[in-house]
């Protein structure tokens, strides 16, 4: 049902199809007549007679603004536009439903058109966002408005993303997640990722794989995590023997764990591997058993880093990850993922977190 509002302009009643019709009407470039047009259509108005009285306007202009539309949407039929509306749809609702909660994410850079280029995009993608162009005030606008995921620039004029980073660190401890936007290799990953970060994202910006990118982190459940990650856990490798390992290479996100060469190849643990393996803190009076992800490796030793791999997690089962999170606090560690130091001194320490105001 259609009625004309005060400014002459035709509206539709509210649909549960709203959010999806905007973004599609937006994607494929069509105008306010022909979005009221594939309205009708949803509605199951759609003989072309009744299509225009439902709309006030003839049949010949109907006629017009579904060629228009046809060519917009690379369709030859009314059904073809249903049907290219409703796979939009689904992929869009699918994306929603994603999460139990809407995450917030704050973009943070100095050229507010990328930041709007990032923060629309993650909108239409079901997330709750905000930018901050003014790098200084960002981590206390973070802690404000308690949001679960920053995405920064780490190359700016005035600050880098990687000193928002330690003051992110400093106020809320390992919240929120931080991932990086780089064009040029600053630092390395796996230095980021023991900073705190959740890992780096180059330019050109690529909206869907950023999406997927926060998703991964966010998403407890490991079957949807791999869905959307696109990683393949139905066949880990195994490594049989527990991995011992300090207690300060285990990170918020995932840990280092000290394997040579030799070790790596023979096991075919190449970046992006999905591994089970036994966690043995040097010291602790337990084990965790974890799934995870490759995430970077170091073949061989360099200075104050040892050979080894950066490996994320996947899954941890809940009285592991209970005492995986007390072993953190013991710690007071913000890394998300170490990067196998010899000497303590660089272990990133936070501070007592703030709390986040109501």
């Amino acid at each position: 049902m259609t009625s004309k509002n005060d400014s002459g302009k035709t509206s539709h009643a509210p649909s549960v199809f709203a959010g999806e019709i905007d973004g599609f009407t937006a994607s494929t470039k069509l105008s306010r007549r022909e979005t009221d047009i594939v309205v009708a259509l949803i509605r199951n108005i759609t003989n072309s007679e009744e299509v225009a009285k439902a709309l006030g306007i003839s049949t010949h202009t109907v006629n017009n603004h579904l060629k228009s539309i046809f060519e917009k949407t690379s369709t030859n039929s009314k059904t073809e536009i249903l049907s290219s509306f409703l796979r939009y749809a689904a992929d869009r609702m699918q994306h929603r439903q994603v999460f139990a909660r809407r995450p917030k994410v704050l973009v943070v850079g100095e050229e507010p058109v990328l930041c709007s280029f990032i923060a629309n995009g993650l909108r239409d993608r079901g997330i709750r966002t905000f930018t901050s162009t003014e790098p200084e005030q960002a981590a206390e606008l973070a802690r404000r408005l308690h949001v679960d995921f920053v995405v920064c620039d780490i190359n700016m004029a005035d600050r880098s993303g990687m000193d928002l980073l330690k003051d992110l660190r400093r106020i809320s401890g390992a919240w929120p997640g931080v991932l990086f936007i780089v064009a040029q290799p600053t630092y390395s990953l796996e230095e980021c990722m023991h900073f705190g970060a959740t890992g780096t994202i180059e330019k050109p910006l690529d909206i869907d794989h950023l999406f997927r990118t926060i998703v991964g982190h966010l998403v407890e459940s490991l079957e949807e995590k791999a869905r959307l990650l696109n990683i393949d856990v139905s066949s880990p490798i195994h490594i049989n023997l527990p991995c011992q390992l300090k207690a300060c290479d285990i990170g918020t996100g995932g840990a280092f764990v000290p394997f040579d060469a030799p070790v790596q190849k023979r096991n075919r643990l190449t970046v992006g591997a999905v591994i089970d393996v036994t966690l043995a803190p040097i010291g602790a009076s337990t084990t965790f058993k974890v799934r995870g992800r490759v995430a970077w490796r170091r073949l061989a030793s360099e200075a104050s880093l040892q050979a080894g791999i950066g490996l994320q997690f996947l899954d941890v089962h809940d009285a592991d990850q209970r005492m995986i999170d007390d072993l953190l606090v013991n710690q007071n560690t913000a890394s998300y993922i170490p990067i196998g130091a010899s000497g303590s001194e660089v272990i990133l320490r936070a501070v007592q977190p703030i709390s986040a105001e109501a």
